[in-house]
């Protein structure tokens, strides 16, 4: 019996050591009082808080100079990494036989190993050593110090603590929610080999270079079992402990359960739980069953911007399910917490998926507002309409009596609808269903019947053309927006008229129809300045005239300072985040062409923490993640810009489909990565699925010549010569029809043709095309990528003239 008394004497000196050892001299004066702890336990605490000062107050000095250069079971101590009341943690190299092996070695203070602390350390570091996750550091080895110092030699990761890194890369909410699912991955392994971590923090979650987590510390872990025994000796951290090791209860699942639900909420609003951590408050709260405020409470301007938003924004995602998910983790009592870590991924994987949170009360409305949102794309022209009448209806209100206006335009709304959805119905018309082209195309044909105000009609039917535009339905998006254009000239409607010619200008480009695209683009532009200086239309407008000029192949710095300008409005303006990251997105795509990579990256960043904060922008998302991957090509990084392309093209193929021109743009671009990588037969074999299917598409223009430079490129290299020549034939053909003679994209396909003839021996015909493509890249050389091309056809040039001689001379 006194034995286990002394035990429990000894837990309880363990417990309040852990709680007390950072703490100040008068708070732990008060948590002593608080708990009633008196007599020889005082005075044995005092003793062991004593011993802890020298070491943690000499960290960066007395405890180096004593134990770097020791030698601590099969590692040498090389470097001191951080040190504390509990101990030491060194970074350490493997001495004797074996391969090189750096580790981080922690070295437990000689006053925090007590004897029933070595006998359970004894017992659990085999099991510890079974941990074998890739997102847990590996235990390595683990023994007693001749000191007598329990150590730990776990697996070194070079990393940054979560919550510091995501600030870094200023990841959005989503971005954040994938990490921290990857460290529930984690616990639950651990979970289920019985080991408890109770310590998980930020600064126990380290995140690599490559955006991988890794768990640290298991060393203060505790197995799991019903011995009523096991009560808290954990060297937990008060601020992400759960309630119950606060107050010295049985420990089970449910504690790394609240500390995730901690971690969660600091890294998705930028603060802990509770904010005053002192002991004593922590402990008063935890004894009031006081639960933390709402995770959407207290944001601040500065966190929002950490997380590529507003704070109004920020609230607004947070507000709901993820809220509610992390209250469900912080509840007091540990029943009413999620029942496992496994549950707490699952809402977690379900919220970022769109779908219902099992946390929230599932009612009809929410189950149907996750549906609702789920199915996005398919309701995307439903619900462009109803905005689009909904409008209507405000705007029509100071012209007529508008009662009675929101009552007829309800009415046509609904029959609207009506038909809309049973024209396209396939059990009514035995047609197959229609896709969201042909819905939408439907949409604009049988508009007319129910909306009569002209201009409520052309609202309408730019809305639904510029939804097929973004969709890829290019002819129809195209007869849309020159029929309303047109319509809005004969009325004098310039809004419109502008709105009209910004997103045709480019279409018009795309469709290789360049005369029309520069005239219709230079249109939007000056109506913008002149007569509607409406915010939002004058950035469309500036992004339409620049991308029309310089994907044209004539890039200006009058181009370049439009993009600027237009990204300066959206967000001076706080305009949308659809404007902003389409602003954001031309700029660095303009960029990337005149070699200015590093601003380039930071914007498409930008935009994909936009992206990632909307769940069903998953198109969008596969977009930046294909110029990240141009940016790592241009920089050299071959091997980097693969995986980016593919990721690209796998999400584009997943969201629109493989005959979607956004989709096929990314495969052409991926089998340009393959290609400079080395794979030369993979590239060809990317293409050859891919240009048919431009080909269906019937656009012509820049995107069928980039899908013909492509191939013609990758049968170059994989020495299929004849084929190769007849596609740079189809190319040439191509790119003079729709670019301008001198732009730099002529000079690339004539260098490309001049290098297939070299190859087959035709060196006479081949040297007319070199000689164009040599002047022409010269001159259009306005990046260190397009300025080395230039130079790499100036020298074949220059040999093909020696080995022609006279012949060749012009």
């Amino acid at each position: 019996m006194a034995e286990m008394d002394d035990v429990r004497e000894f837990h309880e000196i363990q417990e309040l050591f852990d709680l007390m050892v950072d703490l100040p001299s008068e708070e732990r004066e008060q948590l002593l009082n608080v708990r009633g702890v008196g007599g020889a336990t005082r005075r044995r605490l005092a003793t062991m808080l004593e011993g802890a000062e020298l070491p943690e107050m000499d960290a960066a000095g007395v405890a180096a100079a004593t134990h770097v250069g020791q030698r601590v079971g099969g590692f040498r101590l090389v470097q001191l990494l951080g040190a504390g009341g509990m101990g030491a943690v060194y970074l350490a190299d493997r001495v004797g036989q074996g391969e090189p092996r750096r580790v981080a070695v922690k070295l437990m203070a000689p006053h925090a190993a007590g004897p029933d602390f070595v006998r359970r350390f004894e017992r659990e570091q085999h099991n510890l050593a079974e941990l074998d996750h890739p997102h847990i550091a590996r235990l390595i080895e683990s023994g007693i110090s001749p000191e007598g110092a329990p150590y730990l030699a776990m697996e070194y990761v070079a990393g940054e603590h979560i919550d510091r890194y995501c600030d870094a890369q200023r990841l959005g909410v989503r971005e954040r929610i994938g990490l921290l699912a990857q460290v529930c991955d984690a616990v639950s392994y651990a979970h289920r080999n019985l080991i408890l971590h109770l310590d998980i923090k930020p600064s126990n979650i380290l995140v690599t270079r490559e955006g991988s987590v890794k768990l640290l510390d298991f060393g203060t872990s505790r197995l799991i079992a019903g011995d009523s025994l096991l009560t808290t000796a954990a060297m937990a951290t008060p601020a992400y402990a759960s309630p119950e090791q606060l107050r010295n209860d049985s420990l089970t699942t449910a504690c790394d359960v609240y500390s995730l639900g901690a971690v969660l909420y600091t890294l998705l609003c930028g603060r802990r739980p509770v904010e005053d951590t002192s002991i004593i408050a922590l402990m008063e709260r935890v004894f009031r069953e006081e639960e933390p405020a709402p995770l959407e409470d207290g944001i601040t301007e500065d966190a929002a911007a950490l997380r590529g938003a507003t704070a109004t924004r920020l609230r607004q995602v947070l507000r709901g399910d993820l809220s509610t998910i992390a209250a469900r983790c912080l509840r007091s009592l540990p029943g009413q917490r999620y029942a496992t870590v496994d549950a707490l991924a699952d809402d977690l994987r379900r919220y970022l998926d769109g779908r219902e949170v099992l946390a929230r009360p599932q009612t009809t409305t929410y189950r149907l507002s996750k549906f609702a949102r789920r199915n996005v794309k398919a309701l995307a022209a439903t619900i462009a309409v109803m905005l689009v009448v909904a409008g209507t209806l405000g705007y029509a209100a100071w012209r007529q009596h508008q009662a009675v206006i929101q009552g007829e335009r309800a009415q046509q709304m609904q029959s609207f609808l009506y038909d809309l959805f049973r024209i396209a119905n396939s059990n009514y018309t035995g047609k197959p269903a229609a896709t969201v082209p042909e819905f939408l195309e439907l949409g604009v044909k049988i508009l007319p019947d129910f909306i009569h105000d002209p201009d409520d009609l052309r609202h309408a039917q730019l809305a639904l053309g510029e939804s097929m535009l973004h969709d890829g339905a290019l002819a129809p998006a195209e007869r849309t927006l020159l029929s309303v254009r047109d319509q809005a000239k004969a009325s004098g409607d310039s809004s419109s008229q502008a709105e009209a010619d910004a997103f045709d200008g480019p279409l018009e480009a795309r469709l290789g129809h360049m005369e029309q695209a520069l005239a219709i683009s230079q249109e939007a532009l000056d109506l913008t300045e002149r007569k509607v200086p409406i915010p939002a239309l004058r950035v469309w407008a500036e992004l339409g005239y620049a991308e029309v000029r310089e994907n044209g192949g004539v890039p200006s710095d009058r181009s370049l300072q439009l993009l600027r300008d237009a990204v300066d409005t959206a967000r001076r303006k706080k305009l949308s985040d659809r404007i902003v990251g389409a602003a954001q997105y031309a700029l660095a795509s303009d960029l990337e062409i005149r070699g200015q990579l590093d601003e380039a990256d930071r914007l498409i960043r930008d935009d994909l923490a936009i992206y990632l904060r909307e769940p069903y922008a998953a198109c969008d998302q596969s977009k930046m993640y294909g110029d990240l991957g141009f940016i790592a090509g241009a920089r050299g990084d071959v091997a980097a810009s693969v995986p980016l392309f593919r990721k690209a093209y796998d999400g584009a193929l997943a969201c629109a489909g493989p005959d979607n021109n956004s989709t096929l743009v990314i495969e052409d671009f991926l089998a340009g990565a393959m290609l400079h990588s080395g794979d030369a037969p993979g590239a060809v074999r990317v293409m050859r699925d891919a240009l048919p299917r431009w080909k269906k598409l019937g656009s012509g223009g820049t995107d069928l010549s980039n899908a013909l430079f492509y191939t013609a490129s990758a049968l170059l290299a994989n020495h299929e010569l004849a084929e190769a020549e007849t596609t740079a034939r189809e190319l040439i053909e191509n790119v003079y029809r729709f670019s301008p003679p001198g732009s730099h994209t002529v000079g690339s396909c004539e260098k490309t043709l001049a290098e297939i003839l070299i190859a087959e021996g035709k060196d006479e015909e081949a040297l007319a095309h070199a000689r164009t493509a040599d002047t022409v890249l010269t001159a259009t050389a306005n990046s260190p990528a397009f300025q080395a091309q230039a130079q790499k056809m100036h020298v074949e040039r220059l040999a093909l003239e020696a080995r022609l001689g006279d012949k060749g001379a012009p």
